[in-house]
């Protein structure tokens, strides 16, 4: 799905919660429908493709909603829904991660349609520690959580080294289209009156500027500008430039 797709479907998701939120808090299967479903199938995890994605993931005794399927036997991640407002808590998120843990999945999300939260499974740390993603879709603006929500991009989350892509320091650069005339200084002797000793003026003449024009940049690490055609490229120029960066160390 480009990039401008996703911020659409987001924009979608904030209004459905606003205006369904009664009717999409008393059950699981009307937040899946309504909220999940879209936005995995938008970040490339189609739920109706079963090569993708699992539904209903057995664990021993107990099961995930989902589990997004790697490129190996071993799914990327396995996701547990909640019915949107449940009030989420550490013994349920860790129930996911143990889960996790046990099939060998490195991470593991908890989501109740609004909020989304993404966990390192293996790190030995505090549950806060190992938290990559923590967003709320009704209180996030559409882009910022666009880019976000890239964590969980299938190719990102499916490398095994999922990648936080980061927001760009926007700015304009000016492209001239045509070469500036300049003129150099003109020095011109000033009458002489009297017995006043001669002196010269400087003119400066004023540099005749051609029209330029305008094109938006970004830059990912303060020194580096590169022209944006579209917000897709935006969206893999990002991602690209921050696997580049984990690559480096």
């Amino acid at each position: 799905m480009p990039f401008d797709d996703l911020i659409n479907l987001i924009e979608t998701l904030k209004r459905r919660i606003e205006a369904h939120r009664q009717s999409l808090q008393q059950n699981e299967i009307r937040t899946r429908t309504a909220l999940i479903d879209p936005l995995l199938t938008a970040l490339g995890w189609d739920v109706a493709d079963p090569g993708l994605v699992t539904p209903e993931y057995s664990v021993g005794q107990g099961r995930a909603d989902y589990a997004l399927n790697g490129s190996d036997a071993i799914p990327a991640a396995m996701v547990e829904a909640k019915r949107l407002n449940h009030a989420l808590n550490d013994d349920e998120r860790m129930q996911m991660l143990n889960y996790a843990n046990a099939r060998g999945v490195r991470y593991a999300a908890v989501t109740d349609g609004d909020i989304w939260e993404l966990y390192e499974v293996f790190k030995y740390a505090t549950l806060e520690d190992r938290r990559l993603l923590s967003v709320k879709i009704a209180s996030t603006p559409a882009h910022q959580l666009a880019l976000q929500l890239l964590l969980l991009w299938r190719p990102n989350l499916a490398s095994g080294v999922p990648v936080p892509a980061q927001e760009p320091v926007w700015g304009t650069r000016r492209e001239t289209t045509t070469t500036e005339a300049f003129h150099p200084p003109v020095e011109t002797p000033l009458p002489q009156t009297g017995s006043a000793p001669p002196s010269v003026v400087t003119h400066q003449p004023k540099q005749q500027r051609s029209s330029g024009s305008f094109k938006a940049h970004y830059c990912v690490d303060g020194k580096t500008w590169r022209e944006c055609p579209n917000a897709t490229a935006l969206m893999l120029s990002i991602v690209a430039w921050c696997g580049q960066q984990h690559r480096d160390g």
